[in-house]
Parts: structure tokens; sequence; C-alpha cells
């Protein structure tokens, strides 16, 4: 007997809403191993500065009206979002990555002039519960 399980997932934005999966992050590390949680705060603040140039590449693309890039880049963000688990930033990737492929590059745009607010409070999140 197959059973599913419906989870209700908040839009950014909304109160009581956290756009990292923490389950996803600590899966990478053993609990209480403090070598690990060094390196994984390692990790996550070369993924700091990796999506900051992201979201500079990204400014540069938008600026240039280069869809055929904007697609490419919304994908690699796509897989750096999801597999940090960063639900948020992925949602919103997701979304314009699918308008972007439909050749909807205004409404990819929409969608993708989310990205900073949003990677500001994952940031924020990130650096608070990480300790860096």
């Amino acid at each position: 007997m197959n059973v599913f399980l419906r989870i209700q997932i908040k839009l950014p934005y909304e109160e009581g809403y956290m756009n990292v999966d923490w389950k996803r992050i600590n899966s990478f590390i053993t609990e209480g191993d403090e070598e690990e949680q060094e390196w994984l705060r390692d990790m996550i603040s070369t993924l700091i500065s990796n999506y900051e140039e992201r979201l500079a590449e990204l400014s540069e693309i938008v600026s240039n009206k280069d869809n055929v890039k904007l697609t490419a880049l919304l994908h690699q963000m796509k897989g750096i979002t999801s597999n940090f688990g960063l639900e948020a930033l992925r949602q919103i990737t997701h979304e314009a990555e699918i308008l972007s492929k439909a050749t909807n590059f205004e409404a990819s745009i929409a969608e993708t002039s989310k990205l900073p607010q949003v990677w500001q409070q994952t940031k924020a999140e990130l650096k608070e519960k990480l300790g860096i």
C-alpha cells in the first residue's frame, strides 16, 4: 500500500516560513561531529560566495536580455538551491526557468526580481543557524 503525505509549503514572505530545509542541510553531517560541522560551515560560506556571484551574473544577463543564457543560469541556480535545500530560492528559480524555457523573458525576469530579497533572508538564516 502506497502512502503519500501531503505537505503544506508556505510561500516566501509568509509568517513563520523558513527559507532553508534544515533536514537537508543536516543530512550532510553526523550530529555532534565538530569536524563535520566545521566542514559544513566552510561549505555554506562557499555557497554564499558562489550564489552572490550567480546573482551578479544574473543581473548582467538580464541587462543584455539574453534568454538563452538566462535559462542556463537559472538551471544552474536551481540545482544549487535544490542540493542545499534552499527551498524558497528553488521555488523561484524553478518558476523563472519554466518561464524562460517558454521564451517568456519578461515574466521570467519578473520572477527573478524576487531573488535578491529572498537571498538576503536565506543568507541571514544560514548565517544565524550555523554561526557564520
